[in-house]
C-alpha cells in the first residue's frame, strides 16, 4: 500500500503543475484543490482537455456567475474527467436551479453539492436526493444552528447519496461532536468531521477514539494537524481499515514527499493544508478495504472522494477567502 501512496503523490505533483499553468492567475489553493480532486480519482490532467472545458464554462456562463467563483477551477477539473463536459456542465447547472427551489442557499458550496449529486444521480431521480439532503441540512441546522452555514450543504449532499436513516445520522454526529468538542478547540471543524465520520459504521466511542490515536501518532512524530478547517480531513482515517501505527506511518510519508514536491512549498500553501492531502492520498489508496457503513449506497471510493472534495474545497475557499481579507487590510 506504501507504494501505491507514493505513487499517487507523484501523481498529485504532476497535476499540481498541470493546474498551475493552466491557472496562473487562480489561487494557487484552487489549482491544488482541482489536482487533488484529479489525483483522487486516479487520472492525469489533459491542460488541452482543461482549456476545451474552461470556453465551454465561459460560453455558459456569466462572468458574475456563481459557476465562476472560487469553485470554477475545481468544476472544471471534474468537467475534464467527463466525454461530454457540457452535458455535465449543464446537468450540474441544473442540479443547482433545483436546490435553491428547495432552499438550499449556499452559492459556491452549493455548487459542489450540485457537482456531487450529478456526479452520481440522473435528473429525473435527482428531486428526491436534493429534498434529503435540504432535510439532512435542515435537522444539522436545528442541532447547532450557529455552526450550521453554507459550508455544510456539501456534507449534506454527500450524506444524502446513502440509504441510512437522516435521524440515525444527525444522533451519530451528534454522539461524535459530544466526544471531540471535548479535545480540539475548532468547533466548526468538528461538525465538518462528523459529517465524515457518520460514513462509518463504527460506534462514536471507537471512531473517535481513532482519530484521536491517528491525531496523537502525527503530533508525537513531528506532523501534528492543523486546527482549522483541515482537521475535517482527519474523519478519513476512520474509513480505513488499518492500524494507527500503520495509518500514522502512511500520512508522514506522504507528507514528506509533498513537502519535497514542487508547488507545494511554504508560498504556495501551509503545513496544515500539506498534511490534508496527504491524509487524502492515503484515504484515496484505499479501495474496498475503506470501512464503509454496510448500509450505505455510496460505495467506499465514492465516500472517500466526495468527503474529500468537500474538505479540499471548503479549505481552499477558507484560505483564498483569508488570503483576500489580508491583502485589503
Amino acid at each position: 500500500m506504501k507504494t501505491d501512496v507514493i505513487r499517487r503523490c507523484e501523481l498529485l505533483g504532476e497535476n499540481r503543475q498541470i493546474f498551475g499553468k493552466a491557472f496562473k492567475w487562480e489561487s494557487d489553493y484552487m489549482a491544488i484543490a482541482a489536482a487533488s480532486i484529479v489525483t483522487s480519482m486516479g487520472q492525469l490532467a489533459n491542460i488541452s482537455k482543461i482549456e476545451e472545458c474552461r470556453k465551454i464554462l465561459k460560453s455558459n456562463s456569466s462572468w458574475v456567475s456563481v459557476f465562476r467563483g472560487n469553485t470554477m477551477v475545481p468544476l472544471i477539473a471534474k468537467m475534464s474527467m467527463v466525454d461530454n463536459p457540457e452535458e455535465y456542465l449543464k446537468k450540474v447547472m441544473n442540479i443547482y436551479d433545483l436546490m435553491c427551489k428547495n432552499k438550499l442557499k449556499g452559492g459556491e458550496f452549493r455548487v459542489m453539492a450540485a457537482i456531487e449529486l450529478a456526479d452520481q444521480v440522473d435528473l429525473i431521480q435527482v428531486d428526491r436526493y436534493i429534498a434529503k439532503s435540504a432535510d439532512i441540512y435542515k435537522r444539522m441546522s436545528k442541532e447547532h444552528s450557529i455552526l450550521t452555514s453554507s459550508e455544510d450543504i456539501p456534507f449534506a449532499a454527500m450524506l444524502a447519496l446513502t440509504d441510512m436513516d437522516t435521524e440515525y445520522m444527525i444522533n451519530d454526529m451528534e454522539k461524535s461532536y459530544d466526544i471531540l468538542a471535548k479535545k480540539f478547540f475548532s468547533k466548526n471543524a468538528i461538525q465538518s468531521m462528523t459529517h465524515i465520520l457518520t460514513l462509518c459504521s463504527d460506534a462514536p466511542e471507537v471512531k473517535c477514539q481513532k482519530v484521536l490515536d491517528v491525531c496523537e501518532g502525527l503530533k508525537k512524530a513531528g506532523h501534528q494537524f492543523g486546527s482549522g478547517y483541515e482537521l475535517c480531513a482527519l474523519g478519513l482515517v476512520v474509513l480505513i481499515d488499518e492500524s494507527v501505527e500503520t495509518i500514522v506511518d502512511l500520512i508522514c510519508e506522504a507528507d514528506n514527499i509533498i513537502t519535497k514536491t514542487k508547488g507545494f512549498g511554504g508560498l504556495s500553501m501551509g503545513k496544515a493544508e500539506r498534511r490534508l492531502l496527504a491524509t487524502q492520498m492515503v484515504a484515496s489508496s484505499y479501495n474496498s478495504d475503506i470501512n464503509a457503513s454496510n448500509n450505505a449506497t455510496v460505495n467506499s471510493m465514492l465516500a472517500i472522494t466526495l468527503a474529500v472534495e468537500a474538505c479540499l474545497v471548503l479549505c481552499a475557499i477558507s484560505a483564498s477567502d483569508a488570503a483576500t481579507t489580508a491583502a485589503t487590510m
